[in-house]
């Protein structure tokens, strides 16, 4: 026996949407990551232990080795793609390195635009308001005690 599934078109548009929104590359979700494990050390937020003026961490320092869209043209791939030992990133003397996949994921971020992000917890939050009641109603649930109540609540 056969059993069709039917599903409404606006599951159906979520889920597209859905399978959509996960092929796509998110820096915060995909890309800080990597750069977190292998590049803040030395390219990262803390002044302390960084060892040269790029800043993985902000935007507006990786303009100057990323063009959005342009995968080959910029100094950030072709330092995680080099073959010169003395030239490829992370260096290895970091004991870092990056896996084919890795690198990869950050040339799809950049051919996707290479949007940079704030850090979610520097972003603003979204209130999220609670449902709308239109109508509230206590009344007494048959065989209870008098004290004993149902509500009943009407969008």
């Amino acid at each position: 026996m056969i059993s069709r599934i039917r599903l409404s078109p606006a599951l159906l548009l979520f889920l597209v949407q859905s399978l959509g929104a996960a092929d796509r590359v998110e820096f915060n979700r995909d890309i800080r990551p990597i750069f977190s494990d292998t590049c803040f050390q030395c390219h990262g937020p803390d002044k302390n232990t960084r060892k040269a003026k790029l800043r993985l961490h902000l935007e507006e320092s990786g303009k100057d080795v990323v063009v959005p869209g342009k995968v080959e043209q910029r100094k950030l791939i072709r330092r995680l793609t080099t073959t010169k030992e003395h030239e490829r990133m992370p260096p290895l003397k970091s004991g870092r390195k990056l896996t084919r996949q890795r690198i990869d994921l950050v040339k799809r971020g950049v051919a996707e635009g290479a949007k940079w992000p704030k850090h979610w917890a520097f972003e603003p939050s979204r209130a999220v308001l609670p449902p709308v009641v239109r109508r509230f109603e206590v009344r007494p649930v048959p065989g209870d005690a008098p004290d004993q109540c149902q509500t009943s609540v009407g969008r």
